[in-house]
């Protein structure tokens, strides 16, 4: 991807939750991202990353994923 890396907006540390507790402390930095031609394909190797999905304002409620990764859209879409 071509993108234009731009201001941090959301910085958290969390433990994440899961039922064996085996994970480490994540450290996120979100940072703002503008695609520099919104025509070219978004292709990713298959072994790059697990997941991949454009989420919207109204997806952040429905989406299963981290109690963190909410706070951190809420943030990023201006939701209370």
């Amino acid at each position: 991807m071509d993108i234009e890396i731009g201001e941090p907006f959301y910085v958290d540390v969390f433990e994440p939750v899961t039922p064996n507790k085996s994970m480490r402390p994540r450290f996120m930095i979100a940072y703002r991202a503008t695609l520099k031609d919104s025509t070219q394909p978004f292709v990713l190797a298959p072994d790059e990353i697990e997941e991949v999905r454009w989420v919207g304002r109204d997806d952040i409620f429905s989406i299963p994923m981290w109690d963190e990764y909410v706070k951190m859209f809420k943030v990023y879409f201006g939701v209370s």
